[in-house]
């Protein structure tokens, strides 16, 4: 039998695991390897970077479902470099479903924070694809769910000049934003 390790979300919640499965993150593994814990049954860790348990069960789901791939962060690049951004229709499922219960985002800083370069590639690819998708800012807003930014009121001359000013602050927002995610992903290709 193999041995078991708990994993447990800041808000208490807890699962227990196959200790292959808690290795898929790099965070985990290194912390069982810095501590020298060779007996770990039972062993409860705390995951306070993880603040619901819904999250951190989407994450086990996926790291159950991925134990056997192998991600090969060059293999990876290449591809990436190619434009290929395919995902398995579990993968979607399990990511439409996380977006829909308003915890895509957490899935995102779950994957960086147990550094599960796979799950982080997966959500990465799954916001590329949903957002390609869109035509317009007002639907990338509605399929993350995002509320629309508060614009004062002002009189109705000024109504042409405020809607071009709101385009130009929202185009230099996603410009800045779009630039972040590509830094991000350059950094995450250059740390593996």
């Amino acid at each position: 039998m193999s041995q078991m390790i708990r994993l447990e979300a800041g808000d208490g919640t807890g699962y227990t695991v196959d200790i292959g499965i808690a290795k898929i993150s790099k965070t985990i593994k290194n912390m069982l390897e810095v501590l020298d814990m060779e007996v770990i049954e039972n062993e409860t860790v705390r995951l306070p970077g993880i603040y619901n348990g819904k999250t951190l069960l989407a994450v086990i789901r996926w790291a159950h479902r991925h134990i056997d791939d192998d991600v090969d962060p060059e293999k990876v690049k290449a591809n990436l470099q190619k434009k290929d951004i395919y995902l398995s229709d579990w993968d979607r499922e399990l990511l439409e479903f996380e977006r829909k219960e308003m915890r895509l985002l957490d899935m995102v800083r779950a994957a960086s924070y147990l550094d599960i370069f796979g799950l982080v590639l997966t959500c990465s690819k799954y916001t590329a694809l949903l957002i390609k998708e869109q035509k317009h800012h007002m639907q990338i807003r509605r399929a993350f769910k995002l509320k629309n930014p508060k614009v004062p009121s002002k009189p109705a001359q000024d109504t042409e000049a405020s809607a071009m000013e709101i385009e130009e602050e929202m185009a230099e927002t996603s410009s800045k934003t779009i630039l972040y995610s590509k830094n991000c992903s350059d950094d995450l290709m250059e740390s593996y």
